[in-house]
């Protein structure tokens, strides 16, 4: 069987195995070798003779587990491109994120082509989410907001508390504009987060909002209740 070498190895396999054997001191290898004493120690210290992978063992970088894992959820709802993916991802789960380690992420994910992503997951994500025709009608001229559930990450064993965690992404105007909550409190509450950013904060007005009952969606959101009656003062 051929055996294949790295471009810059010093040694052959025959020497490598003789090193590995051989009952003579470091220096005197490596001077009848003609390679450095580092070469000797290092095959000396190894059980095969086989060229091992260059890859490191452990990967740096600067996401959490958890972090990776909105970050590939947000390639995959928001299906955004590098740049705008690592603003959004800056802003919302970590500042110190560079685009070379998120696009390695992306990689380690499988999903650092968009084109792929688009073809894997948007049906997905079109059968998963139920619209309204209403809102279906409206085109892009509509927030469109899910919450999934985070798997468990041993990061997470550590803390205190046994909530579940969601993920909360809202995005409108072609992901011009994106919001995200990872929370373990009361799903209301993140709505109510939600509803408050989007009211006081976002780059555009919600004109319409599209409830069974707007008086029982007033009464659980409070905050947003208030909020209302706020604009309402101001406008008189």
């Amino acid at each position: 069987m051929v055996q294949r070498r790295h471009v810059n190895a010093t040694t052959t396999v025959q020497m490598r195995a003789f090193i590995q054997e051989s009952q003579m001191s470091v220096s005197h290898l490596a001077k009848i070798l003609n390679v450095s004493e580092t070469t000797v120690r290092k095959w000396k210290q190894r059980k095969s003779v086989e060229d091992c992978s260059s890859r490191a063992l452990h990967l740096q970088t600067t996401m959490t587990p958890l972090e990776e894992w909105v970050a590939v959820q947000l390639r995959i709802q928001l299906q955004l491109s590098l740049d705008p993916l690592l603003e959004a991802v800056k802003q919302h789960v970590n500042i110190n994120v560079s685009r070379s380690a998120l696009d390695r992420c992306l990689r380690r994910h499988g999903v650092s082509r968009l084109s792929d992503v688009k073809a894997k997951y948007t049906n997905d994500i079109k059968n998963s989410t139920r619209v309204s025709s209403p809102l279906s009608e409206m085109g892009d001229r509509f927030v469109s907001v899910t919450v999934n559930r985070v798997p468990n990450f041993e990061e997470l064993d550590s803390i205190a508390s046994s909530k579940q965690k969601y993920l909360l992404v809202a995005t409108a105007t072609k992901g011009q504009w994106v919001y995200v909550d990872l929370f373990d409190d009361d799903v209301v509450e993140a709505a109510g987060r939600y509803m408050l950013c989007a009211l006081e904060t976002a780059p555009f007005k919600l004109r319409r909002t599209l409830v069974k009952n707007y008086r029982e969606f007033l009464s659980k959101y409070t905050c947003i209740s208030e909020h209302v009656n706020n604009q309402r003062r101001l406008a008189r």
